[in-house]
Order: structure tokens, then sequence, then C-alpha cells
């Protein structure tokens, strides 16, 4: 370290910028799976990662199943209907769970959260309020804030299918738990013999019912709602080509992953984390 001339660092802060250097504690990844109306998830939580390409790092615990939509179920969070959304939401929930319960961290360990999904990042973070899957996010976001008061921990993306071994891992743990498959040590997942969806599959949709299956016009506003300005088309202010015509499903999908850039956030504003900071290329989400 170099000190600026005529600048003297007291000794706390040299203890602090010590402890951001530090790799964490643990290192979580998420990830969600859909596909022909079923959806599953998984996560990890690691030991010895640097939360960068965590190639030392060694298995601490997992969990992968399908995603519930029974109310009934002992796992249930919220989410209504299988897909990719949910999938990915219903990741970020239950690795958050397990860190609170059946596979908690010491008080006051500092973990860093990897997900490719900077949709379901950003609402676990508060920073969007979907219209769609509002019960799982709102959960999602209550999970988040607990673990905060116990833990220093961080979000930081990792793009997904760019051979990253562990987000390779999870994608392939999500995909038994879209088939069927259960594996978590939660109390929630005790019991294999209830069902973990409604007969009838509903809606992920709340407030205003949505149309028919058959057809007719849908309630305005996509993943994030009508933005301000009354914007039918959901994407909450982004740029668009000077089209007026609406961003095709399959564009608009795509675009989660380029919403929002890629961020170290800390879960206390204002903190510097120099052990998750980013990388050369990267951008800081601003925190309004």
């Amino acid at each position: 370290m170099v000190e600026a001339p005529g600048v003297v660092l007291r000794p706390q802060q040299q203890l602090a910028e010590q402890a951001q250097r530090r790799p964490p504690d643990w290192v979580a990844y998420t990830d969600g799976s859909e596909d022909l109306g079923k959806a599953g998830w998984a996560y990890t939580v690691l030991i010895g990662g640097d939360a960068i390409g965590d190639r030392g790092a060694s298995l601490a615990s997992e969990g992968y199943g399908p995603v519930v939509t029974s109310a009934a179920h002992p796992a249930y969070l919220g989410a209504r209907r299988h897909t990719n959304n949910t999938a990915e939401l219903t990741a970020l929930a239950e690795l958050l769970r397990a860190l609170l319960s059946s596979s908690p961290q010491r008080a006051g360990s500092r973990g860093v959260v990897r997900t490719d999904s900077e949709y379901a990042a950003a609402c676990m973070m508060g920073r969007v309020t979907p219209k769609t899957n509002r019960q799982l996010a709102e959960r999602l976001r209550s999970l988040w804030r607990r673990l905060r008061a116990k833990h220093t921990v961080t979000w930081r993306h990792v793009a997904g299918h760019s051979g990253n071994k562990w987000n390779d891992y999870v994608d392939e743990l999500a995909a038994r738990g879209r088939q069927g498959d259960r594996g978590s040590n939660a109390t929630e997942w005790a019991d294999n013999t209830i069902p973990t969806d409604n007969p009838d599959d509903g809606s992920d949709t709340e407030g205003p019912a949505p149309a028919p299956r058959g057809g007719g016009p849908r309630p305005p506003g996509g993943p994030f709602g009508a933005p301000p300005g009354g914007d039918p088309s959901g994407e909450a202010g982004l740029p668009r080509a000077g089209s007026p015509q609406p961003t095709p499903p399959a564009a608009r999908a795509a675009g989660h992953i380029e919403r929002f850039v890629r961020v170290a956030h800390s879960s206390q504003p204002g903190a510097a984390d120099s052990f998750c900071a980013p990388t050369a290329g990267d951008a800081v989400l601003p925190l309004s």
C-alpha cells in the first residue's frame, strides 16, 4: 500500500482496508431452469472461493428441487406458475432460507451471492417491484434483509454458460430439479409425499386477472410493470431503437441478462467491498 505524500492512514483505516482485501468466507451460486412448463431451482454454497473464478473453492452445501406452486406445501414461497423467472427467484430464495436455517454461516461472516439472473438479483435487492411474481419477490426481499442483518453479503453477477465451473454445476442441478428431483436438507422439503403443484397451475400475476388462455387483451406491463409515462411494454425506461413497435417477447427475455449492468453491490450502502470489487469492464449499478 502506497500512501500519498502528507497522508497518514489511521490504524482503523488500515485494518478496514486489510479486511476488504480478504477473500469472502463463503460464495454461493444459484440458477433456475424452465422447459416445457416445468421449472426447477438450485444453489451451492462454497468455501475457499474468491468470488471471481472460484476455481479452488470446495462445496460446503447444495440444494435443488422443483418450483413449488402449491400454497399447501411447506416450501411454498409465492410462485404461482413454472416460468424461468419464478425458477430464478426461487433459487435465490431457497439459498437465503438455507443460509438462515439449514446451512447457517457463523454470525458476521462475509459472503458473496452469484447468479446469472440480474432480474432476480434486482428483485432481491428491491431495485424493481414486478407486477408478476410479486409475492415471491417480496418473500425474497424479506429473506435478503434478514440475511444482511446477520452477515455482510454482496451480490456479483456471473455470466451464464460462460465456462464458470460452479455456474455450470448449479445449472445441471436446476435441470434435475425441473425434472422433479429433490436434494435439500431443509425441513420444508422433508416430506416427499406432499404435491408441489396445484391441480391447475393458476397464474403468477397478482392484481388484475390475466386474460383467458383463449386470447383477449392482457394487462399492460411486462415483468417490471409500466414505467412512469405509461409505456405499456413494461420495459421501465430501457432505450429503444426508435421503432414504435413493442419489443418481441424473445428479445425482451434475452434483455433480462443485459437489463442491469454488472455490479458488486454492498449490503451496506456506501461501504467498500474490495473482495468483490468490479473487474475491468464492469459498471456499478447506482444505489438510487
